[in-house]
């Protein structure tokens, strides 16, 4: 589903995971197994990096647009909800209170992402050189989305 934009975005994010998967698999099939020979082995990485970046951004974007979506539609429920409490309309008042819970939970989740990129992001930019971070600032990015991974593997439940 989804608008032309986040069917885009989308694309972008699974066409960078293909470029990094390849190019690391490569990077990988050269120096660690010696089952192929690269000519350069460092621009397998780099490729790689490139390819995780171009994903990272369009997972941000993407969630930076839902996340607007998202806004929107709860201002247009806090509006309708207003006026239904005006006529008192008792069930479509629960309706409108049932999705914008849904909204709510769909919001949390989008920000969750949104910052989980943008953590990730540190990762290939700083690898690239786009970025001057230094490798402490990095790691601490990594480690905050494995734990925010682990969270919301055990809040599944």
């Amino acid at each position: 589903g989804g608008d032309e934009v986040e069917r885009l975005l989308n694309s972008g994010h699974k066409l960078g995971m293909f470029v990094f998967m390849l190019a690391d698999t490569a990077g990988i099939l050269h120096s660690a197994l010696g089952l192929v020979r690269l000519r350069d082995p460092q621009k397998a990485t780099r490729v790689a990096m490139r390819g995780w970046w171009l994903a990272l951004v369009c997972q941000l974007l993407a969630g930076v647009y839902q996340l607007r979506a998202l806004v929107i539609r709860e201002a247009d429920l806090c509006r309708v909800r207003r006026h239904l409490e005006k006529d008192a309309d008792a069930m479509a008042d629960r309706e409108c209170v049932v999705e914008e819970r849904q909204v709510m939970v769909k919001k949390r989740a989008a920000v969750r992402q949104v910052i989980a990129s943008a953590l990730d992001l540190t990762i290939p930019t700083a690898g690239l050189g786009l970025l001057g971070l230094n490798e402490g600032v990095v790691a601490l990015a990594g480690t905050i989305t494995s734990l925010m991974g682990v969270q919301e593997i055990l809040c599944a439940k």
